[in-house]
């Protein structure tokens, strides 16, 4: 299985009003507004204020929320640091067969770096289980059976493999095109759990924030799956208790399996409240238990990133803030539920800053049509840009999909952008050869930094 599945992980929330993209780490709002209506929107410098800035915020906060959280689960659960961990080696191994300093191209991998890429792809498939695309378009009416099936899970500079369990779910489904019900499948992990938490969250929000909430008929099944499996097994479960389990389950690579195991020994415990407090204490303990390996891991990963300049920023910045995020969640492992129930919405930003972001607008002309935000240092701003075009090269040369538009498309104002607009809208790594004309702009000096050595 391709590293494709973290693209198609991206597509969160797409036809509505937000986008998280994925091992990224950054977050699309889409305003639903041109520029024009932004009162303090600068045409000459492509800018507008921070009070401006703020009150889309405000406007779009349920959405945001949404992808926020996406981003906080990244940031802060096993799963999340794991798949983080595990793409840095896969883009490890690729970096030997890159051109640079030569050119933005690369070679054929060889047989064995193949088996090991995919090998780690599949491992994290296994803890994604599927996706969308398993239930995209279809009215997901019943649970019929879940049973675990046995994955092997490959683990970085290893030929150790362990087993573990990834729950299958049959389902029945209403076929729009023949008007009848049909059944099929799909493996359980963190997409849907992912998808679940953020969804009934931002409905929580939206209820706390007097906003319109989703209807019934507007819920794509990708968000309803993790409450429909959870109330398969125990029909009376409380909604809070339900989104505590499913937080709890991402500290477990096999988080499917134990959030129906979580949710099953909820059901028959005679109290439910202790119940899920020894559920939470045994995670904690999990967690510290596991901490120096994750900080080793963590520092092992920053290390890495020492000849790339631009992208060691970026890299130890997430470092930290994952490190911070997991001693987060041995504090309290469901914190983000908590923070949400509390009301206090802004308290998850003083646990977790929150990430960069672009807001989209509907003009037609694209360039700098959309503007990044941050509350970092613009230095640190720009290097987390980098790495979002870092991620990009790499995805799109294993997927082999040379043909696509840079990431930063919408939002850069560098002379490549300005001088070859056809060549970023649909081959970005081309500005590497462009750079000794052009100077280096984000897409370019994420190519360059492919290779360990800082060439720039």
């Amino acid at each position: 299985m391709s590293d494709l599945v973290l693209e198609r992980l991206n597509k969160i929330s797409t036809e509505a009003w937000g986008q998280y993209l994925l091992n990224k780490f950054f977050i699309k709002i889409r305003t639903g507004k041109e520029r024009k209506d932004v009162p303090s929107y600068d045409f000459e410098n492509n800018t507008f204020s921070v009070d401006d800035q703020m009150e889309l915020q405000k406007q779009n906060f349920v959405a945001l929320f949404h992808e926020y959280v996406h981003y906080v689960h990244e940031v802060s659960t096993m799963v999340g640091i794991t798949t983080f961990h595990f793409q840095v080696y896969n883009r490890g191994l690729f970096s030997s067969y890159v051109d640079v300093p030569n050119s933005s191209g690369y070679t054929n991998i060889k047989k064995e770096d193949k088996i090991k890429i995919d090998k780690i792809s599949t491992t994290i498939a296994a803890f994604q289980g599927h996706n969308k695309s398993n239930v995209d378009g279809r009215l997901v009416f019943n649970i019929k059976e879940i049973v675990m099936i046995s994955r092997d899970w490959s683990i970085p500079n290893s030929d150790e493999t362990i087993k573990f369990n990834v729950p299958l779910v049959t389902y029945d489904y209403l076929d729009n095109g023949a008007g009848e019900m049909k059944t099929d499948s799909f493996f359980f992990g963190s997409y849907f759990i992912y998808e679940g938490l953020a969804f009934l969250l931002d409905q929580e929000v939206a209820l706390q924030l007097s906003k319109p909430l989703t209807t019934a008929s507007q819920v794509d099944s990708e968000y309803k799956v993790l409450e429909m499996i959870a109330r398969n097994i125990y029909p009376e479960i409380d909604k809070r208790m339900m989104l505590e389990i499913a937080s709890l389950s991402l500290s477990y690579l096999n988080c499917g399996e134990w959030f129906i195991i979580m949710i099953h020994d909820l059901a028959t415990a005679d109290d439910k409240e202790q119940k899920l407090n020894e559920f939470k204490a045994i995670v904690s303990g999990l967690l510290q238990e596991r901490l120096d390996d994750l900080k080793n891991t963590l520092a092992e990963i920053e290390a890495a990133f020492e000849k790339r300049q631009g992208l060691h920023g970026a890299v130890k910045h997430l470092t930290a803030t994952m490190s911070a995020g997991y001693q987060l969640r041995i504090a309290n492992p469901t914190f983000e539920v908590d923070i949400t129930y509390s009301g206090n919405l802004r308290l998850m930003d003083t646990y977790i800053r929150l990430c960069p972001l672009v807001y989209e607008f509907t003009d037609t002309e694209t360039y700098m049509r959309d503007y990044a935000g941050s509350y970092f240092d613009p230095l640190l701003s720009f290097d987390l840009v980098t790495l979002l075009c870092h991620v990009d090269y790499y995805q799109s040369s294993i997927a082999k999909e040379d043909t696509h538009a840079c990431p930063a498309f919408t939002f850069c104002s560098h002379p490549i952008r300005q001088n070859k607009p056809h060549q970023c809208c649909s081959k970005p790594r081309m500005a590497f050869e462009d750079s000794n004309h052009f100077g280096f702009c984000n897409y370019s000096r994420a190519v360059a930094y492919m290779k360990a050595t800082d060439v720039l």
